[in-house]
């Protein structure tokens, strides 16, 4: 049962939380990355991908051929791109190392000091329910 669950202070899926801060709607340029537009949700100028450079976007509210309507929202204004949460399920931690490299390492909305409290004491009731059990 814990091994299909999410554990408090564990990574969540980046894109899923993007658009639930975000809103807007969600395309991919011709190379599939990511964008979103806000206010409308449908574009109105042709901007260039900040990844590869390929052209994103649209005007008068079309969409270029090229790119694609993340989730398949349709062409009304006002429409918001709604994506399922695929955060990974179980205890996955990061590595001492990477923990080392970014002091300011923060999930969930939960700051740096908070997600590292929160890790140990929740370590720590694990423990204790593992020599408990043993005993």
């Amino acid at each position: 049962a814990a091994a299909n669950s999410l554990w408090p202070t564990m990574p969540e899926d980046v894109q899923a939380m993007a658009a639930r801060v975000m809103g807007g709607r969600w395309y991919t340029c011709p190379n599939g990355h990511a964008y979103y537009v806000d206010m409308c949700g449908r574009p109105t100028v042709i901007q260039r991908c900040a990844e590869c450079g390929a052209e994103i976007g649209g005007t008068d509210h079309n969409l270029l051929q090229t790119n694609r309507d993340l989730m398949d929202v349709g062409p009304d204004l006002y429409q918001r791109t709604v994506f399922e949460d695929n955060s990974e399920r179980g205890l996955c931690l990061r590595s001492a190392a990477q923990d080392a490299e970014d002091r300011y390492y923060s999930v969930r909305g939960l700051t740096a000091a908070g997600v590292r409290m929160l890790r140990l004491v929740m370590h720590s009731a694990m423990l204790a329910g593992c020599c408990a059990s043993r005993a």
